[in-house]
């Protein structure tokens, strides 16, 4: 779901590096199924958009569990609320079918409503099925409480590109679980630290209650906080044909102490990952969240 219900504020940062290209991307055929997907939601109503752009098996989060988006919606009835959207990065993989953009959203109880009652940003997962068309595979969202600064900012598109990957599509997933383990092995071992061995240029770190994490300024006071400690359980993922992106999804336990007050939160996360031109897989998209 493109919107998601305020948690806790969870801490961890590294630079993020996305400039504009000057041609058109290959990722702009995913941006450009998000927004198709945002403007019909404004023409006719949230579960109508959904429902077309929606995989059958699509993933969403509820209350840190992953169940059926698909499902979910078809059982609510259209209402007078309204959801807007918009892509604000995207990227794609080397085959083409497979991308995955993020932006920020803002909800209305009423479309006459003067001002959102909630804010936040979504992170999707596209993939092309037979026919041609984009379906969402995985949708995360996380709240954030205030408008996006990034609010019609054009869509800016990664500089670092991937290299062709040669193998079998179940030795490449292996391999990127392979990873992800690793990643959450070191995490286990080193803290906040091991992003900064596994993280990409071009990372989007999203967590509840914050904007997304883009300025150095910031690495310093989020990994120096260590009053919160979070527990990965991962469960399943993807990997695009060409063997250069693909995902994790899981749920997150969050403990310890924030604001004052202990925390016990049952969260949910997904991880992008991308091979970068040195052969090296590096996060993209870190987001801890869920509706």
């Amino acid at each position: 779901m493109k919107h998601g219900i305020p948690f806790i504020a969870l801490f961890f940062l590294l630079t993020v590096e996305t400039r504009s290209q000057p041609n058109i991307h290959p990722a702009s055929t995913v941006a450009d199924a998000e927004k198709s997907f945002a403007k019909k939601a404004l023409e006719t109503n949230t579960r109508t958009a959904f429902l077309e752009y929606y995989a059958d098996n699509v993933v969403v989060f509820r209350n840190g569990n992953p169940v059926n988006g698909k499902d979910d919606w078809s059982k609510r009835k259209p209402d007078s609320s309204e959801l807007w959207w918009q892509p604000v990065f995207a990227d794609i993989s080397l085959s083409g079918d497979f991308g995955y953009t993020t932006g920020p959203w803002e909800w209305k109880k009423k479309k006459n409503d003067n001002q959102p009652s909630g804010y936040g940003y979504y992170n999707s997962i596209w993939r092309k099925i037979p026919g041609g068309s984009w379906k969402v595979v995985i949708d995360i969202g996380v709240p954030v409480g205030m408008a996006s600064p990034e609010k019609n900012k054009p869509t800016t598109y990664p500089v670092i590109r991937s290299k062709p990957v040669s193998g079998k599509y179940e030795s490449l997933r292996t391999e990127l679980v392979g990873v992800e383990k690793a990643f959450l092995d070191a995490c286990r071992t080193n803290g906040n630290a091991a992003y900064n061995i596994y993280s990409s240029r071009e990372l989007r770190l999203y967590r509840p209650n914050h904007l997304p994490f883009t300025a150095a300024d910031a690495i310093s006071k989020a990994l120096a906080d260590t009053s919160l400690s979070f527990t990965f359980q991962p469960m399943a993922g993807d990997i695009a044909s060409s063997g250069d992106i693909g995902y994790v999804y899981g749920k997150v336990k969050a403990t310890g102490i924030y604001n004052g007050q202990p925390v016990n939160a049952d969260l949910s996360y997904m991880r992008i990952w991308k091979r970068e031109n040195d052969g090296q897989w590096k996060i993209v998209l870190d987001v801890i969240g869920g509706n």
